[in-house]
């Protein structure tokens, strides 16, 4: 799995991440599962995102992020 995406260099797209991993943690999973989730829930939002537009914004992002199945593909 490819994580270094451009594509994630946007406005905003940390505090998409940043609520990744927050909402991992208040589901119960540990710091270190809660960040390889948000990451892994990140990556796969941002090649979805940019699958669709040229320059996925956050809001591109956090709407992807409701279309990844739990192998990181895209519904």
């Amino acid at each position: 799995l490819d994580l270094d995406d451009a594509r994630l260099a946007t406005a905003g797209s940390g505090d998409v991440l940043a609520g990744l991993i927050a909402a991992s943690l208040t589901r119960g999973h540990s710091a270190a599962a809660a960040c390889r989730r948000g990451m892994l829930l990140h990556a796969a939002a941002a090649r979805h995102a940019g699958a669709r537009v040229m320059s996925p914004t956050a809001g591109d992002l956090a709407r992807a992020v409701g279309t990844i199945e739990p192998d990181g593909t895209s519904s």
